[in-house]
C-alpha cells in the first residue's frame, strides 16, 4: 500500500499493487488507537484510488490494510495536516 501525498492536505491516492483478487480493508486510527476512517476495497491484482480527508482533524495516524480474513498486510504512518 502506497499514500501520497504525506502529509495529506485534503485528498490521498491510495495504491495496491500485486495484491491477490479479494476484499481488503483500509482503516485510519489516531494515536489513541481510535478508528477514524474505515473503508472497504474489491482488489483484482492492483488498484488506485484518491480518497477525501478533508473533514480529517490536523495530527497523526496509521493507515493499516487488511486482507478479507483479518490479516494485517500493511501499516503506514501518514500525517494530516490543515491549508
Amino acid at each position: 500500500m502506497k499514500v501520497t501525498p504525506n502529509p495529506i492536505v485534503t485528498t490521498a491516492d491510495l495504491s495496491f499493487k500485486a495484491l491477490p483478487t479479494g476484499f481488503y480493508q483500509v482503516q485510519l486510527f489516531d494515536l489513541l488507537g481510535s478508528q477514524q476512517w474505515s473503508k472497504f476495497y474489491d482488489v483484482n491484482g492492483q488498484l488506485q484510488v484518491v480518497e477525501d480527508f478533508a473533514d480529517l482533524n490536523h495530527g497523526i495516524y496509521f493507515m493499516t490494510l487488511k486482507d478479507s480474513k483479518g490479516k494485517l498486510l500493511s501499516t503506514k504512518k501518514v500525517m494530516k495536516v490543515n491549508p
